[in-house]
């Protein structure tokens, strides 16, 4: 979690909001997998867990990708 925030802050600090749409897309997949699959509260942490990885590996390529598109239009 504190990945995200960290990426989520550089992204806006930077003005590369490309990162939002895949974490809006990744939270609303963990929130609906916590909501159809919760057995125990377990399997919720591990829900959580696996989304928040997803959400920082999505937010991070958004961001790299960007950056990287940004670079080679500049020269």
């Amino acid at each position: 979690l504190a990945s995200i925030t960290a990426l989520a802050s550089y992204g806006i600090a930077t003005h590369r909001l490309a990162f939002s749409v895949p974490l809006l897309l990744c939270t609303a997949a963990t929130l609906g997998a916590i909501a159809a699959y919760h057995p125990s509260l377990g399997a919720v942490v591990g829900i959580l867990v696996a989304g928040n990885a997803v959400t920082a590996l999505a937010a991070a390529l958004s961001l790299a990708l960007q950056y990287w598109s940004a670079r080679r239009s500049a020269t």
